[in-house]
């Protein structure tokens, strides 16, 4: 976690205010979610392609649980 947050931090300077959340919470959040995404894709049965799975973890990256609760299937 610590040479993951260190690489981070520059990232989230100044972001506290904005948000109301210290940057620690927020870089563990960042590391402990691409963590979590990339451990749920490599356990799956037959993971898919690194090439393939890329554009669903932006995908999963920039939207949140509501987003993906959220979405019509329309």
């Amino acid at each position: 976690m610590k040479s993951y947050i260190d690489i981070l931090e520059p990232y989230f300077k100044g972001s506290e205010a904005k948000t109301g959340l210290s940057v620690e919470f927020m870089m563990q959040l960042a590391v402990t979610q691409t963590l979590t995404i990339i451990a749920n894709w490599m356990n799956q049965p037959k993971p898919e392609n690194p090439a393939t799975f890329s554009k669903k973890f932006i995908f999963l990256m920039t939207h949140s649980i509501n987003d993906l609760i959220s979405i019509n299937p329309d």
